[in-house]
């Protein structure tokens, strides 16, 4: 179930992309564009912890840092 839960917010966030991109192509927002890909890298960091710990039933700390990393970056990306 995370697995898949986690497929939607990777396909959702995709089509965010891809609408961003070709809806206002006359009015590009970098900001969106920006988030929309922050939010990708998070939620592909996240898998990437979780296949990390059912193969080695640990999570390494750099992983966990580049998941709090992407994410501190976004939530500036979307306060600023």
């Amino acid at each position: 179930i995370l697995i898949f839960s986690l497929g939607i917010g990777i396909w959702t966030t995709i089509l965010k992309i891809i609408s961003s991109l070709s809806h206002n192509a006359g009015k590009f927002h970098f900001k969106e564009l920006v988030i929309n890909v922050l939010s990708l890298i998070v939620v592909l960091e996240l898998i990437r912890a979780f296949v990390d710990y059912f193969e080695h039933e640990r999570i390494r700390m750099e992983v966990l840092l580049e998941v709090l990393l992407a994410f501190v970056i976004r939530e500036f990306m979307i306060h600023v």
